[in-house]
């Protein structure tokens, strides 16, 4: 038996047709389990009623239910021997200051980058400023020539 185009094209017709059902099975068995586990994730969360416990850091409760949320008081750390480590370290580099020129740490002007984005731009627009300004230089030629010729001729 001899297979022609049409048996072939047949064939392939039902593999799509195999292979499309599969893909939908499996996204149907994956949106069942997705909705499943998000079923029993909202089951869960009804079940424990959860609220957020309440945390006190400048109220003073008096339910003693309450008082075990409070925040205990922030004692503020000693760092007087960090003031003195750092006054040490800044005695001991005034000579690196000292050295630094404070004309190389100046800052670069506000809109450099401004102007370097738009640097082409600028070329053109001059490029046409200087063609605009040559033609009514002509212009202003021609009408003085027509000008001098009215009153000399």
């Amino acid at each position: 038996m001899q297979y022609t185009e049409n048996d072939y094209e047949i064939g392939q017709v039902e593999n799509e047709a195999i292979k499309r059902q599969k893909r939908l099975k499996e996204m149907r068995e994956k949106r069942n389990r997705l909705e499943k586990e998000s079923k029993d994730k909202s089951e869960s969360n009804e079940n424990k009623n959860y609220l957020p416990k309440p945390k006190f850091r400048n109220y003073n409760p008096n339910d003693v239910v309450l008082k075990e949320n409070l925040i205990p008081k922030a004692e503020p750390e000693n760092v007087k021997n960090q003031i003195i480590n750092e006054l040490e370290l800044g005695e001991s580099n005034k000579t690196l200051v000292e050295d630094i020129d404070l004309t190389q740490l100046a800052p670069k002007k506000i809109d450099w980058d401004l102007k370097r984005n738009i640097a082409s731009r600028l070329e053109k627009l001059e490029k046409k400023t200087l063609i605009v300004i040559a033609d009514l230089i002509s212009i202003i030629n021609s009408k003085l020539l027509t000008i001098s010729n009215f009153f000399y001729s």
